[in-house]
């Protein structure tokens, strides 16, 4: 791959998808490289960037500014790039304002641990690379608000009076024996901390709620929730369900398919109706999570 770069710099930076960097110049050819790699240089102002002599055009709108240094996911083979790239965002969305309205996400091959089934390796080890995401996001983040996690644990684990075991190491406990309508009025549940987090989603009532946990070295198959109840969709399809971790994140893996892996860290909507995804606990200590859906 041959690449050139139209401003005034030297030194360039490509990183793979699993981590590695290569440290080349400008108007150089590279050898033994295949796929994605994130580009960066110190120079900011870049006007185009040529691979194998022919410009990228437009697709210069999807670098992006980080640390004082320009970023670019780049593939080399230009007309998987191109092709992606349409494929994400639309034609009159390649300016400036591109990431005022999109959200990149970047799938990475993710190595387990311990030997799970061969769909489940096979799954998180496969790379999809960037993508773009504009009117139906698979995840949206919110800023968490104060609350004593613990304490609104303890409640739930109280409060919540059915469980269900979904597969071996993954169990439920639920405030409804089903999520079923009618929806329920979250002002009346004795739990402020939890209160804050659906008010700062946008929910307005409540559909159900549960506590999630998944046991050490266990995983959540890969599956789609699609739910066949129609009368649920308005509360389910698309980004609508609240997720907030209780326990430490490390070596838990939550995938949206070609979204790569969630920031657990975060108060989240994900978009489990619409992509496919697994979780795995790949850890010494069992995993709890809130889960919740409501109106908004």
């Amino acid at each position: 791959m041959y690449i050139s770069i139209q401003a005034g710099i030297t030194d360039i930076t490509l990183e793979s998808l699993d981590g590695y960097k290569t440290y080349t110049k400008n108007n150089t050819k590279i050898s033994g490289l295949d796929g994605w790699y994130l580009l960066t240089t110190s120079n900011v102002q870049i006007n185009d960037i040529l691979i194998n002599n022919e410009s990228i055009g437009d697709l210069i709108h999807t670098g992006y500014i980080k640390n004082n240094s320009f970023h670019i996911w780049i593939h080399t083979n230009l007309g998987c790039m191109i092709s992606c790239c349409r494929k994400d965002i639309n034609t009159g969305d390649f300016n400036k304002e591109l990431y005022d309205n999109y959200m990149l996400t970047v799938d990475r091959p993710i190595t387990l641990s311990k030997l799970y089934s061969e769909s489940i390796n096979s799954f998180f080890k496969n790379a999809n690379g960037p993508h773009w995401w504009k009117d139906n996001p698979p995840y949206k983040i919110f800023t968490t608000p104060t609350i004593n996690k613990n304490e609104m644990l303890r409640k739930f684990e109280s409060q919540l009076k059915y469980n269900n075991i979904e597969e071996p190491g993954w169990s439920f406990q639920t405030l409804k024996p089903r999520a079923v309508l009618p929806l329920i009025d979250f002002n009346k549940i004795d739990n402020n901390d939890a209160i804050k987090l659906f008010k700062t989603v946008g929910y307005t009532s409540i559909l159900d709620i549960f506590i999630a946990t998944l046991d050490p070295f266990s995983y959540i198959p890969i599956h789609i929730d699609d739910s066949t109840n129609k009368s649920l969709w308005p509360y389910k399809k698309g980004c609508k369900k609240l997720y907030y971790s209780f326990s430490s994140n490390k070596n838990i893996y939550f995938k949206l398919n070609e979204a790569g892996l969630v920031p657990l860290d975060n108060l989240l909507l994900v978009n489990t109706s619409d992509y496919v995804h697994s979780v795995v606990n790949d850890s010494n200590n069992s995993r709890k999570v809130l889960i919740a859906y409501g109106c908004n």
